[in-house]
């Protein structure tokens, strides 16, 4: 989709309540795209919205990137941790975030490499936190609530829409083509309908969904254990526990 306005998104919403007057979603998984964030509360104001953890990594990464700072992740191991810290935020309950990115960029590493790390740390604070004024911090780009992850892992709720992801990757190759004919598009729908619809029987006659690969059931354990013991351990220790559990 190349037009991303708000007028755009307004449109399709409406249009989509008008084929299913009843639509309520109660929680909604997005990129961090505000003209999309701002008209779906507009449209659906009772919905929770929720980031997606992998994208607001991504986020993050284009910026060390943008930075020229790319090959030095590759190549100091030390370096990559620290700043995969910031993303380990998202994992701080909310109302503790603020206090543990103060504590994370007064720390030894933080201090000693600050002008390494200046680009990354006030894109962050602008973009995540916030910025610090005279009279407090203003408002972020996204607020925390948005981004954070805590009580997604205690409740073992999602953190990334990647499924749905994986389904545009696997709908676009059964297209064979990036500007397909309106009547491959619908064949190809009517296709993937055929086949969700299969699906649906198999688990109504009892057969279990596919589960998670059990790399990624491994992962989703050692992070909750991480998070379970968030009261036992120093915040620099917490957030490098969660640092080892993900990737750019």
């Amino acid at each position: 989709m190349t037009d991303r306005t708000k007028e755009t998104y307004s449109e399709i919403l409406k249009f989509l309540k008008t084929k299913k007057p009843n639509l309520k979603p109660s929680m909604l998984m997005v990129d961090f795209e505000n003209a999309f964030i701002s008209t779906f509360k507009e449209e659906f104001p009772t919905a929770v919205i929720r980031g997606c953890f992998f994208h607001f990594t991504q986020c993050v990464w284009r910026k060390i990137q943008n930075s020229g700072l790319q090959i030095k992740y590759g190549q100091d191991s030390e370096f990559a941790l620290q700043v995969r810290l910031l993303c380990s935020l998202s994992f701080i309950p909310p109302n503790k975030v603020i206090e543990a990115f103060d504590e994370l960029i007064e720390s030894e590493y933080y201090i000693q490499n600050e002008e390494l790390l200046e680009s990354i740390i006030m894109y962050f604070e602008d973009t995540w936190i916030g910025r610090l004024g005279r009279r407090g911090r203003r408002g972020a780009h996204f607020n925390i609530d948005l981004w954070n992850c805590y009580q997604s892992v205690i409740d073992n709720k999602p953190r990334t829409n990647n499924a749905v992801e994986g389904w545009h990757h696997a709908f676009n190759g059964s297209l064979g083509a990036h500007h397909a004919s309106i009547w491959k598009f619908i064949k190809c729908l009517q296709l993937e309908q055929g086949l969700q619809e299969a699906k649906i029987e198999k688990y109504m006659s009892g057969e279990l969904p596919v589960k998670k690969k059990k790399i990624y059931e491994k992962l989703d354990k050692q992070l909750k254990e991480v998070v379970l013991n968030y009261e036992h351990v120093t915040v620099l220790n917490y957030l490098k526990g969660i640092a080892c559990n993900f990737s750019f």
